[in-house]
């Protein structure tokens, strides 16, 4: 989006004769001022295809289906991963957790009683123009309690991304004890129709559908480094930059979760796997989970406490997916909260239909940078840049007209 800045201060400017610095530090565009920068470029491409440059013409930046929606992302210790939503009309700000392992959206009710609700954000919906309430009851199983409450309908933003019309559950009564210790007042399900309660079409279905995103995938790229800033999600394809290697893609069993078949695991040169592995991308569970029949002897294998001191010298964690070894490193899965270590890494009683299926969480997304091709029905993989080449963070822009 540097290009839109850049016409937009050549426009704003194309009268000036002399050298120009423009300071960023005395007032840096908000989301609203960067929306409506947009907004005006996009009717001035109405009437014309270029601005008047010093050296002849200049066209304006293509706002077609290339456009990606980028949602910058709170690493929260390595475990919790969060961005921002808008609902409503005027819309209000709700910190969201973006989730591949469900499908359904909620947000909390201005009713909602317990623990889980004291010091939270609300979506208001007494205060919202375009709301419209459903009143259908619904509940939300998150595997370690239920979310329940009734059904509304309102307009939604992510990022660049509005849109209009999605229905999804107000929660007056959040029976989960996870809930208790998460950042994020609102969960955004991104997995296949197939799963959603009450079949409500999941929000990047709705985008889809209303045309606001035209490529029918996204991605995640997050950080390793415990709370290192530039974690995203990009709606609408990838980026590049996020990086380090090629793509490499295998196909989805089916449209349900973000499940493919997996060859192996390995703990250093020990194999665990078994005949018929299948392997679960979830953006919503922090560590690598899977069935006690597969997990307990490799979670055995370490001795706790965990020595913080001496984590490199723990082996390397091996997944084999589509012929390909997907490599995570101690330093990855073994994870460090206020001087104390834990490996990422847990056995679980699952219930049935999942009894050898391994669910790969944060822990294995923060090695590499995973494209859901939700359009496509596939997943790939590509090592994630270490550092990537983030947009520029200079104080002063100098401009030549």
């Amino acid at each position: 989006m540097k290009l839109v800045y850049f016409l937009f201060f050549t426009f704003i400017l194309s009268q000036a004769t002399a050298l120009h610095t423009i300071s960023l530090d005395a007032h840096k565009p908000s989301f609203a001022e960067h929306e409506q920068i947009i907004a005006s470029l996009k009717n001035l491409a109405a009437t014309t295809e270029y601005l008047p440059f010093k050296y002849g013409r200049l066209p304006l930046p293509s706002f077609g289906s290339n456009d990606l929606g980028y949602i910058p992302l709170v690493n929260f210790l390595g475990t919790q991963f969060f961005g921002n939503i808008t609902v409503g009309n005027p819309g209000q700000n709700i910190t969201a957790l973006f989730d591949t392992g469900s499908s359904n959206m909620f947000v909390l009710a201005p009713s909602c009683t317990g623990l889980p609700c004291y010091n939270r954000t609300y979506f208001n919906y007494f205060a919202s123009r375009a709301f419209y309430l459903n009143g259908t009851l619904i509940s939300l199983d998150y595997g370690s309690g239920n979310f329940s409450g009734f059904l509304g309908a309102d307009s939604v933003s992510v990022g660049p991304i509005k849109t209009k019309e999605v229905t999804f559950a107000l929660i007056d009564h959040p029976d989960n004890i996870n809930f208790l210790y998460s950042r994020f007042d609102s969960i955004v399900g991104l997995a296949y129709q197939s799963l959603a309660v009450e079949n409500l079409p999941p929000l990047f279905q709705i985008m889809l559908d209303q045309k606001v995103v035209t490529d029918p995938s996204f991605s995640f790229y997050l950080t390793k480094g415990i709370g290192q800033p530039g974690s995203a999600m990009v709606l609408g394809g990838i980026d590049k930059k996020f990086a380090a290697s090629e793509f490499h893609y295998v196909p989805l069993a089916n449209k349900t979760f973000y499940l493919a078949e997996l060859d192996d695991i390995k703990l250093g040169k020990d194999s665990y796997g078994i005949k018929g592995m299948k392997f679960i991308v979830d953006s919503g569970t922090s560590v690598i989970v899977g069935p006690e029949n597969i997990m307990n002897d490799l979670v055995n294998k370490f001795k706790t406490p965990i020595n913080c001191k001496e984590i490199n010298k723990y082996p390397d964690l091996h997944f084999t997916i589509g012929g390909r070894d997907y490599v995570i490193p101690p330093s990855v899965y073994i994870i460090e909260n206020f001087g104390h270590c834990a490996v990422g890494i847990l056995a679980a009683q699952f219930d049935e239909g999942f009894e050898n299926t391994i669910i790969l969480g944060d822990v294995f997304m923060r090695s590499y940078y995973t494209h859901f091709d939700y359009g496509g029905a596939r997943l790939g993989f590509a090592k994630s840049k270490d550092k990537p080449n983030l947009e520029e963070s200079e104080n002063t822009i100098t401009i030549e007209i």
